[in-house]
């Protein structure tokens, strides 16, 4: 339970189902471990894998920081809008190409710097432009098969979805043949999946030997490179970003819209996934902070929201987490 404190005075709570595991073995619970939860961007680096599985990004020698960028719901800040317009070029296609549709950047410094300059949001600033141009990529080396026409990438039934499917269901162990997708803000399917398959999703893609062989090298490569460029993934002053750079070990952490959180501890074999059942991004930033606090990574406890301060900056209250 997330509690939003103004002076002592308990506001506001957020709810939070939460789940802590190894491939195979529950390790904490909060809530309902098998919630059905749609996971929306927080599993993005787990849809990162058939791009590289496949040769994609090998034939298009995509970077690591391309594959965080494939991987994230960037900020559209200019580290980011640049990267990702470069990768387009590259291979081949142009800013029409992309599906997602145009969005003010999520970091409002850089909204305000693109109305300045008189600019218009783009399908670039859209914060799932980089994990689009992933798409793209797959999209651009099996051209040859109809299955992978563009446009059109974004129908369930395209090659490029039908691949991202599956990895889903492989890393889950999630049965999705039958399940009808919905769409998701950026017009990809999304499904439903206990929250508990989520965790151990995540803790599969850290664990060389629990990984499904298909996507071995995919995910170490994924592994490898989303630790060190959380900024990438998310964006200045977001806690994806806030709190990797603060944990004491490498950690993959993604938000996700609705309040979803996915990540996972390399080191140790760990993954774990959190929904606020109000769908409060507040609510599951300070919950994650909280557990992850608990698992030793944050010596010290971190707040995304506290102080909570008035319009002159005041301190008038807090947010305080209770497992």
């Amino acid at each position: 339970m997330v509690e939003i404190r103004r002076g002592d005075f308990v506001e506001s709570t957020h709810q939070v189902h939460a789940v802590v595991a190894t491939a195979d073995q529950v390790l904490s619970t909060w809530g309902d471990s098998d919630r059905l939860t749609m996971p929306r961007s927080a599993i993005k680096s787990i849809q990162v894998l058939p791009m590289l599985a496949l040769g994609a990004a090998a034939k298009f020698d995509v970077s690591d920081d391309e594959i965080a960028l494939a991987s994230s719901s960037h900020s559209a800040e200019a580290a980011h809008t640049t990267a990702v317009a470069s990768w387009l070029e590259r291979i081949g296609m142009d800013l029409d190409a992309l599906e997602c549709g145009p969005s003010d950047p999520i970091n409002d410094d850089a909204t305000r710097s693109m109305y300045r300059s008189g600019q218009a949001p783009t399908s670039l600033h859209n914060c799932c432009s980089g994990k689009h141009t992933g798409f793209l990529t797959l999209a651009k080396y099996l051209e040859d098969d109809p299955a992978f026409a563009v446009p059109g990438y974004l129908d369930p039934a395209h090659g490029v979805q039908s691949r991202v499917r599956d990895a889903q269901a492989l890393m889950t162990g999630v049965d999705l043949q039958d399940q009808v997708p919905v769409i998701d803000g950026c017009g990809i399917p999304v499904y439903q999946f206990p929250l508990v398959s989520l965790a151990q999703a995540m803790a599969r893609l850290v664990t060389p030997e629990a990984v499904p062989a298909v996507f071995a090298a995919a995910a170490a490569r994924v592994t490898a490179a989303l630790p060190s460029r959380s900024f990438l993934v998310s964006g200045t002053g977001r806690a994806p970003y806030v709190l990797t750079e603060a944990a004491t070990e490498p950690m993959i952490l993604k938000g996700g819209a609705e309040g979803v959180m996915m990540g996972a501890l390399p080191e140790r074999g760990i993954g774990f996934a959190l929904k606020c059942e109000d769908g409060n991004g507040r609510g599951v930033d300070e919950a994650v902070a909280a557990v992850l606090h608990q698992l030793g990574l944050l010596p010290e406890r971190v707040s995304m929201n506290t102080p909570l301060l008035n319009r002159a900056g005041t301190e008038v209250g807090s947010a305080t987490v209770v497992l």
